[in-house]
């Protein structure tokens, strides 16, 4: 938790658009740290210092499967932060996601309260 009380979020995710959506859905109640590339968005998870990730598949430098992958395979599972998978994909992406650990999947575009509801249940 940031020193304000708000849960602390990482959010990778390159596009302007959805960006300002994340932050009408969550700006209130969490503190965001945005990453619009993926290799920077990895060694930001790596740090382990939020409550959780907000991931969008396609990014410039890794894309969030290959990210997501490369965290899972540098973090104990025990120590990893949960992570919410978004994407402009549709449900195309939702197995792979699931599998590799994501909390939940939610396609682009997004409701405020869909994304505020997830983020509240997963990132405590």
């Amino acid at each position: 938790m940031g020193g304000n009380g708000k849960r602390d979020v990482l959010v990778i995710e390159d596009q302007d658009l959805a960006i300002i959506g994340v932050e009408g859905a969550l700006g209130d109640d969490f503190n965001l740290t945005i990453v619009k590339d993926g290799r920077k968005g990895l060694e930001e998870a790596l740090k382990n210092n939020k409550n959780g990730i907000i991931l969008d598949y396609s990014l410039p430098g890794m894309n969030g499967l290959d990210l997501l992958k490369e965290y899972n395979r540098l973090i104990p599972e025990k120590e990893r932060l949960p992570v919410i998978f978004m994407t402009g994909y549709g449900g195309r992406y939702r197995h792979e996601a699931i599998e590799l650990g994501a909390k939940d999947y939610i396609p682009k575009p997004f409701k405020f309260r869909r994304l505020y509801l997830a983020a509240d249940q997963h990132f405590r």
